[in-house]
């Protein structure tokens, strides 16, 4: 753990010193990056702890699984089936002889790079934005889940362009075609599309409230029609292992609050309410994810909304002691999430290695 929060506490340095005030409408600031340079130089610390790890992480074991199929793909040979997009990058590192570390160092520094690129696009509060990278765990998602990380660093560009500019015909396209690129890297993107979807729409107070309460009541039915649907798409194949409760909460609480602070959040500029929407939808998603493939991936990739919709909910609120009051309720819930992930959990991130222990040796193994 000691790796990790020294890089942190480095970064959220970095950034608080690199920064920019901008002025929003009704009077409230921003404090964001100039541009995405500055983002990935505030994100270095935590970026050379990405990749300089070794053996960290499922799918970044040498000699695992995801090693073979690097292999095999010299061969044209996809034996795990993946995404088309992830296997033309992993088959041309593997054409080139280049070794499996500096394979994961490049998927490292991609990771981090459109990470950094989002944040600086989409954040009003990168402070916050990074802090809810961290605790719940997207960053770390990049050490293990390495189609899916790349996936959600795509996404995070899609979240983020919501937030910047006038809605229009081309702005959709464009949000849509990152989700529809992401999915080229793993499938479970393509669960976004009907969020921003629902994002556009503008739903009063009182029919996001129902949409809540029905999310709650209407969860058994929904779930057992979309086990249902599920099963005659893939059979068998894949298992349905019920909701993960402290995600449930989670989720709800800030639908909850997201909901609660409508109109603050609404007035810092014309898109901001889509992110209460958005918060509502990932809330729905949850609710219903037991019945889904591999629950886990799903809220694996629903959480990177929180990166921008906890800015937008905490600029939204002007008095400064309220705004501290939920500061630290939305603290205590996302670091109750991480204890739970990081310490009460076999953590795949908690015995960290690094290659600096072996280099000369680790960045040769093919």
């Amino acid at each position: 753990m000691t790796y990790y929060a020294v890089a942190m506490a480095v970064t959220l340095l970095l950034c608080y010193s690199m920064t920019t005030v901008y002025s929003l409408p009704g009077r409230a600031e921003a404090r964001c990056f100039r541009n995405a340079k500055i983002a990935f130089l505030v994100l270095l610390p935590l970026t050379l702890v990405q990749v300089l790890r070794w053996d960290v992480g499922v799918d970044s074991l040498y000699e695992g699984s995801y090693w073979q199929a690097y292999h095999a793909s010299v061969n044209d040979s996809n034996p795990k089936n993946f995404e088309v997009g992830f296997y033309l990058l992993m088959s041309v590192f593997a054409k080139l002889e280049v070794p499996y570390y500096w394979f994961l160092f490049a998927l490292g520094v991609a990771f981090m790079t459109l990470t950094a690129y989002a944040i600086s696009r989409g954040s009003v509060w990168t402070q916050w934005s990074i802090l809810v990278f961290f605790l719940l765990a997207v960053y770390f998602d990049s050490f293990s889940s390495l189609r899916q990380s790349l996936a959600e660093a795509i996404s995070l560009i899609g979240w983020a362009y919501m937030g910047y500019a006038p809605p229009s015909r081309r702005k959709h396209f464009r949000i849509i075609a990152m989700f529809l690129f992401a999915g080229l890297f793993h499938s479970i993107s393509w669960m976004n599309i009907p969020v921003y979807l629902l994002c556009c729409v503008r739903f009063n107070r009182v029919t996001l409230l129902r949409m809540i309460i029905a999310a709650v009541l209407l969860s058994p039915v929904l779930s057992a029609v979309l086990r249902v649907v599920m099963t005659l798409v893939a059979g068998n194949e894949y298992s349905y292992m019920g909701v993960a409760w402290i995600n449930a909460i989670m989720s709800g609480a800030m639908a909850i609050v997201c909901w609660y602070f409508y109109d603050e959040i609404s007035s810092l500029d014309e898109n901001a309410y889509m992110y209460v929407n958005q918060s509502v939808g990932i809330f729905i998603l949850i609710m219903n994810s037991g019945a889904m493939f591999l629950p886990f991936r799903v809220f694996d990739m629903l959480k990177i909304g929180y990166v921008f919709i906890t800015p937008y909910l905490l600029r939204g609120i002007r008095e400064k002691r309220l705004r501290l009051s939920v500061s630290l309720g939305v603290l205590a819930v996302f670091g109750a999430w991480f204890v739970n992930f990081f310490f009460l959990q076999k953590c795949f991130a908690a015995d960290y290695q690094t290659a600096l222990d072996d280099w000369s040796n680790i960045i040769k193994l093919p």
